[in-house]
């Protein structure tokens, strides 16, 4: 199977991210993490997050709902990663306020 433009272009991009933070939280990892993916990642606290069980993520949440990140988690994050999410949302606007809610003031 050829993988598609879009997905040939993000995965070259992702080999030229390095991350050095406290917490970063990854949504719908699934089992291919951005760690695995990225150029490097140094962080305190890698948080996996999936609505799939089957991934064995740190935490199940359907992220068509909302839900505070003192709830799930207990921290906000300094980098989240949200990558190949949006085609499962429904509900756009409470993922975007969700994840923006998670983040620290100044995250990425």
């Amino acid at each position: 199977m050829c993988a598609s433009f879009y997905r040939i272009q993000m995965e070259q991009w992702l080999k030229t991210i390095e991350v050095n933070a406290g917490v970063v939280i990854d949504v719908a990892a699934g089992d291919n993490h951005a760690r695995k993916r990225i150029k490097s990642c140094k962080s305190k606290e890698y948080i996996t997050i999936d609505g799939d069980k089957k991934n064995n993520p740190d935490f199940v949440h359907n992220m068509n709902y909302f839900v505070d990140y003192e709830k799930l988690v207990g921290k906000q994050a300094d980098v989240i990663f949200c990558l190949e999410l949006m085609e499962y949302i429904w509900n756009p606007a409470i993922t975007i306020f969700t994840l923006n809610n998670w983040l620290k003031p100044g995250g990425i």
